[in-house]
């Protein structure tokens, strides 16, 4: 039942933002979506990359947590044997909506430097910041709440988890981009895509309301 949930969750999520992403900017002729002249305004502001970034995280925020597969992990046990968390577990909502948050404030920021004079190279560097934020915010939320959890876990001769909260610095190893860009996404393929889509949406409309508006 959560699978299906999770799956028209993404279903929807990426056709609305890929008929974003590709089609002709909001306030452009032939665009498929019509934006008022006063939000076109907006998006061209000076807050607008960090404020779009951060909504559209919390947008994503369900697809996340709902497709991370978290699992409890207990101090000072070595993880032989995981066991999932539920689908609406405290520790999983928590630690997604840090980890996109997280992500969106600092690469929406940064990053909204950068796509509005050149796109490809903003919309890069944002997704790279979101991603690696993400990675590395996740455990570090999860030892704050102490929630006790693992993400990104596999098991050769015993289980072990990439990012483990018993040690949140396994975020900020993670993080670098070998990892981050490399096996990452095999872990989590559907926040993986939901970014991908998200960070074209999101240079869409800011490049598009800065020409509307001129």
């Amino acid at each position: 039942m959560w699978g299906l949930a999770v799956l028209l969750l993404v279903a929807a999520w990426i056709l609305i933002l890929a008929a974003l992403a590709w089609s002709p900017a909001p306030g452009q002729p032939g665009s498929l979506f019509a934006v008022p002249p006063i939000a076109l305004r907006l998006l061209a502001g000076r807050a607008a990359p960090t404020a779009l970034a951060v909504c559209l995280a919390l947008v994503s925020l369900p697809i996340v947590a709902l497709s991370l597969d978290v699992v409890s992990v207990t101090p000072g046990v070595y993880l032989t044997d995981p066991t999932r968390l539920s689908p609406m577990d405290f520790a999983r909502w928590s630690s997604a909506a840090g980890a996109v948050l997280a992500a969106g404030l600092v690469a929406g920021t940064l990053g909204g430097f950068v796509v509005r004079r050149h796109a490809k190279c903003g919309a890069g560097l944002t997704f790279v910041l979101a991603w690696q934020i993400g990675i590395a915010v996740l455990p570090i939320v999860a030892a704050l709440l102490h929630t006790n959890t693992g993400f990104a876990y596999f098991c050769v001769d015993g289980c072990s988890a990439v990012l483990d909260s018993r040690n949140p610095v396994t975020g900020l190893q993670a993080a670098v981009i070998p990892f981050a860009l490399l096996p990452s996404p095999l872990f989590a393929p559907v926040p993986f895509a939901a970014l991908s889509v998200g960070v074209a949406a999101w240079t869409k409309l800011l490049r598009g309301s800065r020409r509307a508006v001129k």
